[in-house]
């Protein structure tokens, strides 16, 4: 990692510190709110930090960004949205330009400059959280484009995303969904829950082991996912892979509901740098000692899913082909070359 290029004041290391407590205790997981809340951090940063131009500005935005890489190398959600900041720092400071040519005295500009850009700012971080808040709102808005009268579909684990897409097209149709039970978390005990609330949805819970067996019924798989890796790959729950494997061998259409915010600039070169390891006592208790002491037992929180596995890419601008991602990307956070982290480094 590159030092730090500016210093930051004490009252914003309180505020990262703060952020990365939470985080690391397990306080904010679903993934909106990881990315809400570090919009709001950088709202904080740039209302307290001291700067006078783009470039200190950057810096600080870059400084923040290794700190909290370096507390949390596996949260890709969290250098996204700062990427994405960056592409929308650079884009008001491009607007600023253009209005300060159009000023003839040097006071007005340098007045323009300062305060006007540091307004903009706020202005764009507020506007991009509110984005944020109504993302999978604006997913659902697709459901009835996907989801049919009398079909089959089945969901993997728990999402909020996709339990809202299937919530919304639930108000017009009725329809059947299969969820897979998602062990040794049980996330899909919960998922299953919440879209039994709905009159229009018939919901049946199933074993993982059953998935192979029941696919050849089912019209549609539509999935959550954690990130979306620049390959247009799968960061997902544990167990997703070997639902839209299934899937693919019978030739059922995967569907993933992804915001923006979850597409990530960085290609998977190795899966297991982006996974986290939970405890194994759910599927081999520690009481069981004298077999404990003699096998090695690994509980990954999250499943790689290749790009060849997945059908299409379902966003708040509508359906997309994983191949079509670089452009999103570029679209989103301008060239990935320019970017100042590399998360793969030690």
């Amino acid at each position: 990692m590159k030092p730090p290029a500016v210093q930051l004041t004490r009252e914003i290391t309180i505020h990262i510190e703060d952020f990365i407590t939470r985080l690391r205790r397990g306080q904010v997981t679903e993934s909106k709110d990881i990315a809400v809340e570090t919009m709001n951090l950088m709202r904080h940063v740039v209302s307290l930090s001291r700067w006078d131009d783009i470039e200190t500005l950057l810096e600080i935005i870059q400084t923040v960004g290794r700190q909290l890489l370096k507390a949390l190398p596996r949260e890709l959600l969290i250098v996204n949205v700062l990427c994405r900041l960056l592409r929308l720092v650079k884009e008001e400071s491009e607007t600023v330009e253009t209005l300060t040519e159009q000023v003839s005295s040097r006071l007005d500009i340098e007045t323009m400059t300062i305060m006007g850009f540091k307004k903009g700012i706020l202005n764009v971080i507020n506007e991009y959280i509110v984005e944020l808040e109504h993302t999978e709102e604006d997913i659902a808005k697709n459901a009835l484009e996907y989801i049919h009268s009398s079909e089959i579909v089945l969901t993997c684990g728990r999402s909020l995303t996709v339990q809202k897409f299937l919530l919304k097209a639930a108000a017009k149709r009725k329809f059947h969904v299969i969820v897979t039970e998602c062990a040794p978390t049980y996330e899909g005990h919960e998922q299953a829950r919440e879209l039994a609330r709905s009159p229009n949805i018939d919901v049946v819970v199933i074993p993982d082991s059953a998935v192979f067996a029941i696919m050849s019924r089912v019209n549609k798989v539509i999935l959550g996912t954690r990130a979306v890796m620049a390959n247009g790959g799968l960061i997902a729950s544990s167990g997703a892979h070997m639902v839209a494997a299934a899937a693919h061998h019978h030739s059922t259409r995967v569907v993933v509901c992804a915001g923006p915010y979850k597409h990530s600039p960085w290609f998977p070169f190795d899966d297991d740098r982006f996974n986290t390891l939970i405890s194994p006592d759910a599927v081999m208790p520690y009481r069981e000692g004298d077999l404990v002491n003699s096998v090695d037992v690994v509980s990954p929180l999250y499943d790689y899913v290749p790009p060849e596995l997945v059908d299409i890419l379902v966003d708040n601008l509508g359906g997309h082909l994983p191949s079509y991602l670089y452009r999103l990307l570029q679209e989103n956070y301008g060239d990935t070359k320019d970017l100042p982290w590399n998360i793969y480094d030690p």
